[in-house]
C-alpha cells in the first residue's frame, strides 16, 4: 500500500508539472507577443510586424490617408493591431496573401507580375458586417492601377466572366481566377479603377452556387468551415494565426479582448473574462483546459473515496471531515469559477494539493491500521457533496 501512496505523490507532481509546463508555454507565447502594456499581436501572423514589405506599404498608405482625412495622428502598426476588427484583419490577410501568390503570365508564358500588383491603394476593408448581404462582407475595396484591366485581359490566370447584375452593385465588370474554387474575384467599376476584391471558397457555377453556400457571407470568410483548408490547398503557406491551440497566454485575455470584440467597444475595452473555465480555455488553450478538468475530477474523486472509506470504518472519523470539507470547497470553486476568473489564485492549487495529500495519507493509514469501529448511534453528518450515514457496528 505504501507503493500506492508513492504513486499518488508522483501523479500529483506529474499533474502539477504538466499544467505548469502548458501554462509556461502559453506564457512564453504571450511574452513574445506583448510589448509593455500594449495589446499583444498573434503569434503566427495577424500583426502588422508579420506583414511583408509590400503589404505593409499598402497599410501605411491607407493609414496615412485616413489620418489626413480625420486630422488625427495614426501610426500604421497600432492602427492595424489594435483598431482593426479581427474579421477585417483576416480578410485583408487572406486576400492579399492570395493575390501576392497568384503569378500572372501572358499568352507566351512570360511572367507579368503577380495579382497584388493590381492594387494602387486600399479604400477600405470590410470584414463581418451585421445584417449586411454576403456581397458586402469579407472583401477589400481598392483603387486599381491604370493598367490593371489590360493586364487582366493579357493574363492566362484570369478570365472575363459575365457582368455582375444582381450582386456587387456598382462593380459590374467581372474577372474571375481560373482553376476552380477557391478563386479570386475582381469586380471593377465602370471607371476601370475602383474595384471590389474577394476570395470565393465555393463554386460560382449555376446551379451549384444555389446550394453550396456561395451566396452566403461565409463564402468569403477564411475562418468559416473548411475555408482555411481550401485556402492553403491553393495558396500554400498561409498561417492560421487566429486559432491558437495553446491559447493567447497567461493573463492575456484583456489584451486580446479588443481584437475579438465585434461590438467595437460598445461594452468597454480590455474586459475580464469573468469565468475560470473560459479563462483557462482562452489563455492556456485546449490541452490545459482538459488537464485542469481532469485534475478537478480526480481531486474530488479522491476526496469522495476517502470519505467512503472513513464511512465504512476503514479510516479514522477525522478523515471523513477533511474529505467533505475539501469537497465543499471544490463545490464553491465550481460554482464561483463560473462567474469569476480565479484560475491563478493560490488557494485553488492548495486545495488540489491537499486532496491528493489526503488520499496518499489515507492509503498509508488504511494499510497500517485496523479498521475503525463506527458507533451505530452516532449523529448523522450531512454534506451537500457526501452525505454521511451511520454504519452498523459489530
Amino acid at each position: 500500500m505504501g507503493s500506492l501512496a508513492s504513486r499518488a505523490r508522483r501523479y500529483a507532481a506529474f499533474c502539477a508539472l504538466t499544467f505548469a509546463v502548458t501554462a509556461a508555454a502559453s506564457d512564453v507565447t504571450s511574452a513574445q507577443q506583448a510589448a509593455g502594456s500594449q495589446p499583444a499581436p498573434a503569434q503566427f501572423g495577424g500583426s502588422y510586424s508579420a506583414l511583408d514589405v509590400r503589404r505593409k506599404q499598402l497599410v501605411d498608405n491607407w493609414v496615412a490617408r485616413f489620418a489626413t482625412a480625420t486630422k488625427q495622428k495614426q501610426e500604421p502598426g497600432p492602427f492595424y493591431d489594435e483598431q482593426m476588427a479581427l474579421s477585417s484583419k483576416t480578410t485583408f490577410d487572406a486576400i492579399t496573401y492570395a493575390l501576392e501568390r497568384t503569378i500572372l503570365t501572358d499568352a507566351s508564358g512570360q511572367r507579368i507580375g503577380d495579382a497584388l500588383d493590381f492594387i494602387g491603394q486600399i479604400e477600405t476593408v470590410r470584414g463581418q458586417v451585421v445584417n449586411a448581404s454576403g456581397d458586402h462582407q469579407f472583401r477589400m475595396y481598392v483603387l486599381l492601377k491604370e493598367d490593371t484591366i489590360d493586364r487582366l485581359n493579357r493574363s492566362r490566370e484570369f478570365k472575363r466572366d459575365a457582368d455582375n447584375t444582381v450582386y456587387h452593385h456598382g462593380y459590374p465588370i467581372n474577372y474571375r481566377q481560373l482553376g476552380g474554387a477557391p478563386s479570386i474575384q475582381v469586380s471593377i467599376a465602370l471607371d476601370g479603377r475602383r474595384a471590389d476584391i474577394d476570395v470565393d471558397y465555393r463554386s460560382s457555377s449555376f446551379p451549384v452556387a444555389l446550394f453550396n453556400g456561395h451566396l452566403t457571407a461565409s463564402n468569403s470568410d477564411v475562418r468559416a468551415g473548411n475555408n482555411y483548408d481550401r485556402h492553403t490547398g491553393r495558396w500554400t503557406g498561409f498561417e492560421n494565426w487566429w486559432r491558437q491551440f495553446f491559447g493567447v497566454g497567461v493573463n492575456a485575455f484583456p489584451r486580446f479582448y479588443n481584437l475579438y470584440d465585434f461590438s467595437r467597444g460598445l461594452y468597454g475595452r480590455g474586459r475580464s473574462v469573468h469565468s475560470l473555465w473560459f479563462g483557462i480555455l482562452a489563455e492556456l488553450g485546449i490541452p490545459a483546459f482538459l488537464l485542469f478538468v481532469l485534475m478537478l475530477v480526480l481531486a474530488v474523486g479522491a476526496c469522495g473515496s476517502v470519505a467512503r472509506q472513513s464511512h465504512r470504518g476503514e479510516l479514522p472519523r477525522e478523515f471523513y471531515s477533511f474529505a467533505v470539507a475539501l469537497q465543499t470547497g471544490f463545490g464553491a470553486l465550481i460554482v464561483g469559477g463560473t462567474f469569476l476568473a480565479f484560475q491563478y489564485t493560490e488557494i485553488l492549487w492548495h486545495f488540489v494539493g491537499l486532496s491528493m495529500a489526503l488520499r496518499a495519507v489515507a492509503m498509508e493509514t488504511a494499510a497500517a491500521a485496523v479498521p475503525c469501529q463506527v458507533d451505530a448511534h452516532s449523529a448523522e453528518i450531512s454534506s451537500g457533496f457526501q452525505p454521511a450515514r451511520a454504519a452498523s457496528g459489530t
